[in-house]
């Protein structure tokens, strides 16, 4: 009796290595070193590509076979990136890139519906957080130990090992977010050191590369973090955040808001974004003109560099349009940015059907809104680590339930190995 106890007890343990090795297999080819691949040549970054593809069909086996539950935001998904397939197709542009990127993002919608079916949320948070983790502190030597070992884009900022060095933010904030949201079962303490231990870590890595946006809008989410401010960020719901986003914008491309703080762009970070933004901004906006309802399509990057700007009429360069609306704009035209915006609306709504305010929502809403300011003058739309804060909002009840769990599940584990201690003495 006792042996085949002891047999259950092996074959559960066998299971749960066989799950986590599968999880690791299907989360890792969404956590893309973009600059190890950059190094190494464009035949990589193919094969990473195909690789992400394999990925996709076989969660869309997955989901055919245990999950057909056809949820909303896989719609809302389906609708954002119909026009900008459309433009691809009637510019003539790289077919499977208008495959790949919906490819992409759906896919890792779909790995986070399987997980929260399976109870297994949370062992997903966990899993991301360790791959990303070694990412980011094999990226932070490089930066330390030879910044330039990686090499330049061709606008000379620093490739790094993970991302490139504008880049890199956006996914230290989605990282953040799964560091907490991955602790949430374990002690104060232990959430207070891992929290602080990330989070200098990330801060590091952006002091380094010094990305100014990058940079400023760590430090203020690291404030409101460290300072317990992100109260006020139940105030910016991912609707609420996407309109002051976007008002945030027009303010800086149409009115040059940005004048007002040369003092701390120019004369403290040492940067020209001013001038360099502001003539992409221009050309973006004269390519929008000519193409304002279907746009120009997308690539394999997920950037378009056609906006062209001259330099004392003796060299060029076509640059993407370096912020978000101007981009999704610029790839799918004005129908690509309404479905834009109706999907940060109905995240906004999924969130309202959980009345509970907690910890997890302050959050969620704290990195979504500064996920998307930090894009004013970039864009991560088509990167499903950096969109996390978005897409967890349409997961947001089974998050609510499995933290719950996962509280009770740790209570019970300190109370038995308490009174264990107390048997034992």
């Amino acid at each position: 009796m006792m042996k085949l106890s002891y047999e259950i007890k092996l074959n559960k343990k066998e299971m749960s290595v066989f799950n986590r090795l599968v999880l690791i297999f299907l989360t890792f080819p969404f956590i893309e070193p973009s600059g190890l691949l950059t190094y190494l040549g464009s035949s990589w970054t193919w094969g990473w590509q195909y690789f992400v593809l394999l990925d996709f069909i076989l969660l869309l086996a997955i989901f055919l076979l245990m999950l057909r539950e056809l949820r909303i935001v896989y719609l809302l998904y389906g609708l954002f990136f119909v026009p900008i397939a459309a433009s691809t197709f009637l510019n003539g542009g790289e077919i499977l890139a208008a495959f790949y990127h919906p490819a992409r993002m759906i896919g890792f919608v779909i790995l986070i519906q399987f997980a929260a079916r399976q109870g297994k949320l949370f062992e997903l948070l966990s899993t991301l957080k360790t791959l990303t983790g070694i990412y980011i502190l094999w990226n932070l030597f490089f930066q330390f130990y030879k910044q330039d070992f990686w090499g330049y884009t061709t606008s000379q900022n620093y490739v790094n090992f993970f991302q490139p060095d504008n880049f890199q933010g956006y996914w230290y904030i989605a990282f953040i977010l799964i560091v907490y949201l991955s602790n949430i079962q374990k002690t104060k303490f232990r959430q207070t050191v891992e929290m602080a231990f990330w989070l200098c870590v990330c801060l590091a890595s952006l002091v380094r590369a010094w990305a100014a946006t990058c940079l400023v809008v760590f430090i203020i989410y690291f404030l409101l973090i460290v300072f317990r401010f992100s109260r006020i960020m139940e105030l910016f719901t991912p609707w609420k955040a996407f309109v002051a986003n976007l008002i945030f914008n027009v303010l800086v491309i149409f009115f040059q808001l940005q004048n007002h703080f040369s003092w701390l762009i120019v004369d403290i970070l040492h940067k020209s974004i001013t001038l360099g933004r502001i003539r992409v901004w221009e050309a973006a906006i004269a390519n929008i003109v000519r193409k304002p309802i279907l746009g120009y399509g997308t690539n394999a990057s997920g950037r378009m560099s056609i906006n062209y700007i001259g330099y004392n009429g003796i060299s060029s360069i076509h640059y993407f349009s370096h912020n978000i609306f101007l981009e999704v704009t610029i790839q799918g035209g004005c129908l690509a940015l309404v479905f834009l915006a109706i999907l940060y609306y109905a995240a906004d709504r999924k969130t309202k059907k959980v009345e509970e305010v907690s910890g997890i929502k302050r959050m969620i809403f704290l990195s979504l809104f500064c996920n998307l300011f930090m894009q004013f003058t970039e864009f991560m739309l088509y990167e499903p680590f950096a969109n996390i804060p978005l897409i967890l909002c349409f997961f947001y009840q089974e998050l609510i339930d499995q933290s719950n769990i996962q509280r009770v599940d740790y209570s019970r584990r300190k109370i038995a190995i308490s009174l264990m201690g107390r048997v034992i003495n």
